[in-house]
C-alpha cells in the first residue's frame, strides 16, 4: 500500500536544498524533474525529501541515493526491472471506491511561474494497489448487495454477472447509457419489442413454421393466450414467442380472430 511521505521537499517550501545536500558531489537540481525516462517525466514519479542526497520512488516507495551519481541513479531506478514492474502492476491494479493513496501532482518540480502554464495531463498511475482477489470480492459484494436491496432471487446472480461481463465490454457506451422507469417501458415497448417482432416477421414469410399455443390464467383472473413459434434459421430449430393476448373464453374462434389480427 501507497504511503504519503511527510518529508517530501517542494520547490516552493522555505527548505534550502544547498543546505540540505550540503557537501555532495552532485546535489539535488530541480532541472532533473524535466528529463524523461522511457518516456514518464522524472517529476511524476520522484520526490526529494528532506535528507541528505535521498530522493523517494512513488510507485515502488523506495528512497533513493543519488549524492554520488547524481541523475543517473534516478535514471537507472527508473529503467530497472523492478521499477517496470511496478509501473505495470499500478496500471492493472485500481483502487478500490472510497480508498486513500499517494497525490501524485506531475507538476511536482516546476518554478512557480511556469506551474499556470502546464497543460492538464493525466498521471497513468493508479494511487494504491489493490489485490486482485480484494477486487473480485468487493465486486462479488456489490452484485449481492444489489440483490438483497432490490428483493431480488439469488437465483438471477449467474444471469446478472454475464450481462454485466457483456456490458463492460464497451466501457464509453456503458457511461453513456440513461435509463429511468419511463423510458424504460418506453424503449421495451415500442424499441427492442418492435425489434424482435419485426426480425421475426422477416423469418417467417421465408421459412416454414408451426405454431404453439398455449392458455394461462394471470394474477388478474384473465386468460391468457401465448403463442410460440417454431422455424429453421441456420439450420437449427428455435423457438420464438409470437405473441400473447386476453381473450373472454378459450375457444377457437377467439384464438383464430387474435392470431389473424396480428
Amino acid at each position: 500500500m501507497a504511503t504519503i511521505r511527510k518529508d517530501i521537499v517542494n520547490r516552493t517550501d522555505e527548505a534550502d536544498i544547498r543546505a540540505i545536500d550540503s557537501g555532495l558531489k552532485n546535489p539535488w537540481r530541480w532541472d532533473w524533474l524535466e528529463k524523461s525516462v522511457n518516456g514518464v517525466y522524472v517529476r511524476e514519479v520522484i520526490r526529494k525529501l528532506r535528507s541528505c542526497g535521498v530522493a523517494y520512488c512513488l510507485v515502488c516507495s523506495k528512497e533513493l541515493i543519488y549524492g554520488s551519481r547524481g541523475f543517473s541513479a534516478l535514471a537507472k531506478h527508473m529503467e530497472s526491472r523492478k521499477h517496470a514492474d511496478a509501473v505495470e502492476a499500478r496500471q492493472k491494479n485500481v483502487p478500490l471506491p472510497g480508498a486513500g493513496g499517494y497525490n501524485s501532482d506531475i507538476s511536482y518540480g516546476l518554478h512557480p511561474m511556469f506551474k499556470g502554464c502546464l497543460t492538464a495531463s493525466v498521471n497513468s498511475f493508479s494511487q494504491q494497489l489493490v489485490p486482485l482477489a480484494d477486487r473480485i470480492a468487493n465486486s462479488e459484494a456489490m452484485l449481492l448487495g444489489f440483490l438483497a436491496e432490490k428483493s431480488l432471487s439469488f437465483s438471477l446472480a449467474p444471469d446478472l454477472l454475464v450481462l454485466v461481463k457483456e456490458l463492460s465490454k464497451d466501457r464509453k457506451a456503458l457511461n453513456g447509457i440513461r435509463m429511468h422507469r419511463t423510458s424504460a417501458a418506453y424503449k421495451l415497448r415500442f424499441g427492442v419489442a418492435r425489434t424482435f417482432e419485426q426480425n421475426l416477421v422477416k423469418d417467417l414469410k421465408r421459412e416454414k413454421f408451426s405454431l404453439n399455443i398455449d392458455e394461462s390464467m394471470s394474477n388478474n383472473n384473465e386468460k391468457i393466450v401465448t403463442v410460440l413459434v417454431n422455424y429453421l434459421r441456420n439450420d437449427k430449430i428455435v423457438t420464438e414467442h409470437l405473441q400473447s393476448f386476453s381473450v373472454p373464453r378459450s375457444t377457437v374462434l377467439y384464438f383464430f380472430k387474435a392470431l389473424l389480427s396480428f
